[in-house]
């Protein structure tokens, strides 16, 4: 059992092993990186020389990580997991509406594998823990020449966020009322945990629900994303690009866009910021 003061390096070995016994004889394609800019632009650049697919990173450190719209997401060595995984959807992009939602639940449920802990969804792409921010991800498109794509799946999980990387970490949303704080595994737990462990477990997760989203969309996905939806029946503020609009958050609809009831009658958005609003 690993101890507070434990540091523990990324294992091929010890990944593989969480993956169960459908994966001994063919498991898929992973590769651990020592430092790396972002493991997203790493499997961006790979794409180029080898399409194929699934094929998933991680690395001990990032310099440049980044979550959705750009923004940073510092990893610190040795402490938190940036997994990266590079997917084909042969039916094209248009297929992906919901995608970040999926990814969400196969993180949320292979964290619940360690213990329940009442980790919720924020829509589009956080996971959250008594209002802080535990993990995010982002999703980035390269299409191919058949008409199909291959989308890279960023994944960024604080296991034991540093003091000194918390100060450094740029705020889960600049135009939130207040920005969202962030938490990691370890105190959501209340002890250490592998990374090897999670990362496996998230890796199965992955290889689970990416077919099944890829075969039928989100609809076998509503169910669970309702029964952790942190926001719904809230009151909430949707920032767009132009405006502010509030409503009472209402869930989502099949294409994974948010539903808000506003004033003005029933409004769904497929980008935005969402902030729960001051009582």
């Amino acid at each position: 059992m690993l101890k507070e003061y434990d540091i523990e390096f990324l294992s091929l070995e010890k990944i593989r092993a969480e993956l169960g016994k459908k994966y001994e004889q063919q498991p898929p394609p992973i590769e651990i990186l020592k430092t790396i800019d972002s493991t997203n632009a790493y499997l961006l650049r790979r794409l180029k020389q080898d399409p194929n697919s699934p094929y998933f990173c991680l690395a001990e450190e990032q310099t440049a990580g980044r979550g959705r719209r750009g923004r940073a997401w510092e990893t610190g060595s040795t402490r938190n997991i940036a997994l990266s995984c590079l997917w084909h959807f042969p039916q094209g992009a248009h297929t992906l509406s919901g995608l970040s939602l999926v990814v969400g639940i196969a993180v949320v449920t292979a964290l619940d594998r360690l213990s329940k802990h009442n980790i919720m969804l924020k829509w589009p792409n956080d996971l959250i823990w008594e209002q802080q921010k535990l993990a995010g991800i982002a999703v980035e498109i390269s299409m191919d020449n058949r008409g199909g794509c291959y989308a890279v799946i960023g994944i960024g999980l604080n296991v034991n966020l540093a003091e000194a990387t918390r100060q450094t970490i740029e705020p889960a949303a600049q135009i939130a009322i207040a920005p969202t704080p962030w938490v990691d595994l370890h105190t959501v737990l209340g002890k250490p945990c592998s990374r090897n462990q999670v990362a496996g477990f998230m890796i199965n997760e992955l290889l689970t629900q990416l077919p099944l989203f890829e075969k039928e969309g989100l609809t076998p996905f509503l169910t669970a994303w309702s029964q952790k939806d942190m926001l719904y029946g809230q009151a909430v503020e949707v920032y767009t690009v132009n405006e502010r609009i509030p409503g009472i958050m209402s869930g989502i609809d099949e294409q994974g866009a948010l539903i808000l009831q506003t004033e003005q009658g029933k409004q769904t958005f497929q980008m935005g910021e969402v902030t729960v609003r001051r009582k």
